[in-house]
């Protein structure tokens, strides 16, 4: 298990200890106290609630660093996921330790009407390229949200067949764009399926530098081609 050390971050400590500023509530025009660590404050003479932009560290590690729990906090950490969308929902679970297929299906759990324990079960053991580090979990996750919303009802649906297929080659071409690489084993530049080699690309922050963007990246094609399908109509 890794044991995070706060005077290893640059920014752990002052993230850790907010700092005090005194502004003009717009509601009433009284003042009001804000903390550099409060997601939103709330004018105690008016009730006027207003949501604070938060310094971009703040958002970063919320978006990026597994450890964002222990610098800002768990509930935080999550109201800036959940308030930035369904992109940063999938990076979100990813680094709390679900797998990237998983985490991006559970990130849409919700608008499909998908039961929210079985989105995180149903795509579990796709991670790592289904155990053989092949095709990215990531990928195999924007495919199954992808059927979700597209996939066929009736046997011999060939055009729903033809415009899926077409669906499937557009998603892979913009996540190489993206990426170059559609394998777990080519973008992590190691087989992590092999002996000890998961744990060592764990440790050594290998897979927490190149995984949540590949999460990342394949919920913004989703958002592009599935969430916005008016832009790739098929």
């Amino acid at each position: 298990m890794i044991t995070f050390h706060f005077d290893k971050c640059a920014w752990a400590e002052t993230l850790r200890t907010p700092r005090l500023r005194v502004r003009e509530c717009p509601g009433c025009g009284s003042e009001v106290e804000v903390f550099s660590m409060d997601f939103e404050t709330k004018c105690d003479k008016c009730g006027h609630v207003e949501f604070n932009r938060l310094e971009e560290r703040v958002y970063w590690c919320a978006r990026n660093c597994s450890y964002a729990d222990e610098c800002i906090g768990t509930e935080l950490n999550y109201r800036i996921v959940n308030h930035d969308g369904r992109v940063d929902k999938a990076v979100y679970y990813f680094k709390k330790g679900f797998s990237c297929a998983s985490a991006i299906l559970h990130a849409y759990a919700d608008d499909f009407g998908i039961d929210r324990q079985l989105s995180l079960q149903l795509p579990s053991l796709f991670s790592a390229g289904m155990g053989m580090a092949e095709t990215c979990g990531v990928i195999t996750g924007a495919l199954m949200v992808i059927g979700v919303k597209y996939g066929k009802t009736k046997g011999h649906d060939f055009d729903t067949d033809k415009r899926n297929a077409e669906r499937l080659r557009c998603f892979l071409r913009e996540f190489q764009a993206r990426n170059k690489y559609l394998k777990c084993k080519d973008m992590l530049g190691c087989d992590i399926n092999e002996d000890g080699v998961f744990d060592q690309a764990w440790e050594s922050g290998l897979i927490l530098s190149v995984c949540p963007k590949l999460v990342r990246d394949a919920s913004e094609i989703i958002e592009e081609m599935v969430m916005n399908d008016h832009s790739h109509t098929l």
